[in-house]
């Protein structure tokens, strides 16, 4: 899961397709926490709440996971 989570985070970065694909995947969470808050006021925060989401997501660098051999010399050095 975790890698097809951070190949999705990539190209989303490129294509809107797949950022939609992100903010669903994610959309449980969000709509969680906005029971937190005043029933008039989840809507509009739900929208800031996606739009920060896609605005970190475009902030990101290139991840990248590395394979087992390159972090055991990585935490040689």
């Amino acid at each position: 899961m975790e890698n097809s989570l951070l190949k999705l985070v990539n190209k989303a970065k490129e294509n809107n397709h797949y950022m939609e694909q992100l903010i669903k995947k994610f959309e449980p969470k969000i709509k969680k926490s906005l029971f937190q808050t005043n029933l008039e006021e989840r809507e509009d925060l739900y929208q800031e709440l996606s739009i920060k989401f896609i605005n970190c997501v475009h902030a990101s660098k290139e991840l990248e996971v590395p394979g087992f051999f390159e972090f055991f010399d990585n935490v040689r050095r």
